[in-house]
């Protein structure tokens, strides 16, 4: 058996699959491997909530973003807010996704 985290399914999506598990199977599987998920995923927003705080660090420092004198400067900093938003965005997800269970 594949572990949760290698998972390709969202979180509602193995929530929904357990869901639909026959109640003849033992329900403690069931809420094992919800239990399983949840773990997980907690573990991972926490991790991503420090990556978050990190990217808060880093909007406020001026050494980061200064006005830009060249090409390379300019391109480093928008490939840095687009890294940041990236990672926004995934954090948010998470923790939505977290929210509906």
């Amino acid at each position: 058996m594949s572990n949760i985290t290698e998972s390709k399914l969202s979180g509602a999506e193995i929530l929904n699959a357990t869901d639909s598990i026959p109640h003849s199977i033992d329900g403690k599987v069931v809420a094992a491997v919800k239990a399983q998920y949840q773990s997980t995923a907690l573990a991972a927003l926490s991790e991503m909530q420090k990556m978050m705080d990190v990217i808060n660090q880093q909007a406020e420092d001026d050494g980061i973003w200064f006005i830009a004198e060249t090409i390379t400067e300019d391109y480093l900093q928008s490939e840095l807010r687009r890294l940041q938003l990236c990672v926004e965005i995934c954090y948010e997800s998470l923790k939505r996704e977290l929210e509906k269970e």
